[in-house]
């Protein structure tokens, strides 16, 4: 899997997802081909759109990032309001550009923040930190691309 690909890869077995015996889903951020951030859920009783919340997280590379914790946005819509284009956000506060804090998103539009300017879209950003940050430092990692990984359980 390349940057360079001109689209995205999307298994069809997506569509079926109610139909598998999901046990854990895993999100995770590439740089190259060194994992660089992920976030492990319990995808027991999910559908396609609904794994991806703070209170089915098991386990991530960011401490903090737990299914207790504080977030304002925690989902795959992520926040699409008023020109502003973030997915696969998971986002802690916002406090107006210069004080917005979180550990991820998926950016497919500069419209907004001077941290949603880039060269291209989509753009993969994350925390490169143990924790959240703001994400107008712009200490923030910029992956290549996302992945989701579904283990799945026995069936009968």
């Amino acid at each position: 899997m390349a940057r360079s690909l001109s689209s995205h890869y999307r298994d069809p077995a997506l569509d079926t997802w109610h139909n598998l015996a999901v046990k854990y889903v895993k999100f995770a951020l590439y740089k190259g081909n060194r994992e660089v951030a992920y976030v492990i859920y319990n995808g027991s009783g999910s559908t396609n759109l609904d794994w991806f919340t703070a209170s089915r997280v098991l386990l991530s590379s960011w401490p903090g990032l737990t299914s207790n914790g504080q977030y304002n946005i925690f989902s795959i819509p992520g926040d699409s309001r008023d020109n502003i284009k973030r997915r696969f956000l998971i986002n802690r506060t916002y406090g107006g550009c210069a004080n917005d804090r979180g550990y991820v998103a998926v950016i497919d539009d500069g419209s907004y923040c001077a941290w949603d300017q880039h060269p291209r879209y989509p753009q993969f950003i994350y925390s490169d930190m143990n924790s959240d940050d703001f994400y107008e430092r712009r200490q923030f990692g910029l992956a290549d691309y996302m992945a989701v990984l579904v283990n799945l359980g026995k069936t009968n």
